[in-house]
């Protein structure tokens, strides 16, 4: 596989429609396209009718379900334009659509640009998504659109290759893509294969094509088919509905604690509690809200964001592996969201897409860099390396620096304004000053027991996730979980007292990001020994070292006097691989009930699902890399809890998963 995507190889015909040269194929009918994608996908799969049911009185007893699409082919992003439109036209106000599509070969920007301008009645729907659509890389790309009501998860990537990684249901199948005699690998035995196992009763599919192989597939599959009049010139059409089971099935994993349930829920929760109202609790409380739950939001303190997402900048920063592709996917997905709901939620007085500088201060370093931009094969529009004369050049700063890792589009951001901007939503309501001390099951649903006001209080919900970063460990059900406190201090100072011309983030062993409302801010220091007297003092000799960090990123600047300088301490949580605790837990005398051989043999193929706590997550461990991570994993949440197909890949959902450290505690025991 090269290291990055091919992008779409095009030629446009005299009427300024895009021609795929690789498929020797058109792209939509040169009839219309959109009126052949209505036809095709949406009438053919009774979508109007089945969304104004979506919100029945009936469903509304069993809580709101999105409804999930799963396209083959996104193309030119036609059929999701349309289907969003009418989408909003059809479903109520408060109805949600999630949409997946698989592209190998994807346009880029300005192709996508050029096909869009050819149906202007879609403007609303493509400006949007041309605002927000980057040159991508392999993998699970998480957007939202429409106030977060209309969520996209582009997975650019083969369809045989995608589609074992895809868990949940999916509702209706936009089979899409080049015919099956110019594309013949697309139309293979995976494809219905994957379809049987992510469909469940009623999940409906239609397809411009008649061709015989995907008839029969399709019935092996256990769909009914029929055959329809096809659009235009195409004299059929193929549609039908699954009906060989109750689906969707259980797919057998390797490491079964690790895989997030799969059954689609009867009655996704429609309440939810959420603990902690820093990045990662307010993240997750707007993902929830915007799937229709009703979430409150429980912050300890007088306001939210006092934490470690108290900070006045906060760097987009991702810190890439070798040889790491889950990691990378996670943290690479993660960032993109972040950048567009920071994008979409704030002004630049809070939000700053200036450029991030990963500089390298030796030759390990840098080689490392060019290892990894080889490796990686993101777009050079999203990250590329600079040598040090370009970096020289770019900043206006000589350093020792031999050259960077350079991300165009990342920048800084306010913390508290992100955390402010994520719970407006009408579905969340905030209660501060408020503890919790004990989480018990209670009616299929949960007990919260704590403090209001320092009074004893309680709360109830049918879900909770607790998102209090090293709190968390102080509740029964998840005192196994390993969390390491980390504080660190930040160091301020104003800039007319000494100003070092900066106008991107530059990173190293400490950061500095351009100036904010007229003040610098660098940092941060880690105090790896966590003592509860001291936590949050605020120290001089941190401040002199977070200057000292800082003159080797801009030796010669005027820098302050640690006497000119503030400050704040707060803490991080880390985990002992670095990676956050994201999903459902598993109580570790479960696991060893269920999974008792593992003492002896790590590696016994159990493939029983994990008996999770219900409805029960978390949202912890985020460590200094919170902005690129604690949206996705809200994302990742509400999908598990919902029953939706997960925006992020399955060994992904694994990498991250609260239940990887049971096993290294099982075998510690013998």
């Amino acid at each position: 596989m090269p290291n990055r995507p091919q992008p779409a190889q095009l030629n446009w015909d005299d009427q300024g429609r895009p021609v795929s040269d690789s498929f020797g194929d058109v792209y939509f009918s040169k009839a219309s396209g959109l009126e052949e994608s209505r036809y095709v996908f949406l009438t053919h799969n009774q979508l109007p009718s089945r969304w104004t049911k979506i919100n029945s009185e009936k469903q509304r007893k069993v809580g709101a379900c999105p409804f999930r699409i799963l396209e083959t082919g996104f193309g030119t992003g036609l059929n999701f334009l349309c289907t969003w439109q009418r989408f909003l036209l059809t479903a109520e106000e408060n109805a949600q659509l999630e949409y997946l599509s698989i592209e190998k070969y994807p346009l880029t920007p300005d192709q996508l640009r050029q096909a869009l301008a050819l149906w202007p009645e879609l403007s609303d729907e493509s400006t949007e998504l041309l605002a927000h659509y980057p040159e991508c890389g392999f993998g699970f790309h998480r957007f939202s659109f429409a106030s977060g009501r209309i969520k996209l998860t582009l997975i650019i990537e083969d369809v045989a290759t995608a589609l074992p990684l895809i868990q949940g249901q999916i509702d209706a199948w936009y089979l899409d893509g080049f015919a099956p005699s110019k594309n013949p690998d697309m139309w293979s035995a995976s494809l219905f294969s994957a379809m049987s196992r992510l469909s469940g009763p009623d999940t409906t599919f239609a397809t411009f094509t008649a061709a015989g192989l995907v008839k029969r597939g399709l019935k092996g599959a256990g769909f009914e088919v029929e055959k329809h009049p096809g659009f235009g010139k195409k004299r059929d059409m193929l549609a039908g509905t699954y009906r060989q089971t109750e689906g969707p099935k259980n797919q057998a994993q390797p490491k079964p604690w690790l895989s997030p349930p799969v059954t689609r829920k009867v009655r996704p929760p429609k309440t939810a509690i959420v603990v902690g109202a820093g990045i990662a609790g307010c993240s997750t409380a707007r993902s929830l809200a915007e799937k229709g739950v009703k979430v409150t939001l429980l912050e300890s303190q007088m306001s939210i964001a006092t934490g470690a997402s108290g900070n006045p900048q906060g760097i987009f920063y991702v810190k890439l592996g070798l040889n790491t592709p889950e990691y990378n996917a996670f943290y690479w997905s993660g960032l993109i969201l972040s950048l567009q709901r920071c994008q979409e939620w704030l002004t630049q007085k809070d939000f700053d897409r200036c450029g991030v500088l990963q500089l390298a201060m030796t030759s390990d370093d840098w080689e490392r860099q060019q290892r990894l931009v080889s490796q990686l094969g993101f777009p050079e529009s999203n990250m590329n390396t600079l040598d040090s004369i370009a970096v020289a050049s770019l900043t206006g700063i000589k350093n020792d620096a031999l050259g960077c890792l350079y991300f165009p589009q990342s920048g800084w951001v306010h913390p508290p304004a992100l955390c402010q901007a994520a719970i407006q939503h009408p579905n969340i309501t905030l209660v501060t000053q408020a503890t919790v001390s004990e989480l018990k099951q209670k009616n299929g649903g949960w007990l919260i027991k704590g403090t209001l006001n320092n009074e004893q209080a309680y709360w109830s919900a049918d879900a909770v996730v607790v998102a209090s970063a090293h709190k968390a460990s102080t509740l029964t059900q998840l005192e196994h979980l390993p969390l390491k406190p980390i504080p660190g201090q930040i160091t301020q100072w104003e800039a007319a007292s000494a100003a070092p011309d900066i106008h991107q983030v530059l990173c190293g062993q400490g950061y500095i990001a351009p100036k904010r409302q007229g003040r610098f801010c660098t940092g941060a220091s880690y105090r790896l020994k966590y003592q509860e007297d001291d936590h949050l003092e605020i120290k001089a000799s941190e401040h002199q070292g977070n200057l000292n960090q800082l003159a080797a990123l801009i030796p010669g600047s005027s820098l302050p006097d640690v006497e000119a300088c503030t400050g704040r301490v707060s803490i991080r949580a880390a985990t002992p691989d670095y990676a956050p605790m994201v999903g459902p837990v598993l109580s570790p005398s479960t696991f060893s009930e269920q999974y008792p051989l593992l003492q002896k043999n790590a590696k016994h193929p159990y493939t029983q699902p994990a008996s999770y706590y219900p409805n029960l997550a978390v949202s912890i461990g985020h460590g200094s890399r919170g902005l690129s991570s604690a949206l996705l994993s809200g994302e990742i949440i509400a999908a598990m809890l919902m029953g939706d197909p997960l925006p992020v890949s399955l060994p992904v959902a694994q990498l991250i998963s609260p239940n990887r450290f049971l096993l290294r505690a099982l075998k510690q025991r013998t």
